[in-house]
């Protein structure tokens, strides 16, 4: 049970993770287009 609790722990902090780096490269993308554009 201990080990399925820390699986399923281990598995969420893994996806925010993953959707915090997609955030923010898609931040940083927007900011670099935003920049070349010269706004």
């Amino acid at each position: 049970m201990r080990t399925r609790q820390t699986l399923v722990a281990t598995g969420a902090a893994l996806l925010a993770a993953v959707g915090a780096a997609l955030l923010a490269s898609e931040g940083i993308h927007r900011l670099a287009s935003t920049r070349g554009l010269g706004r």
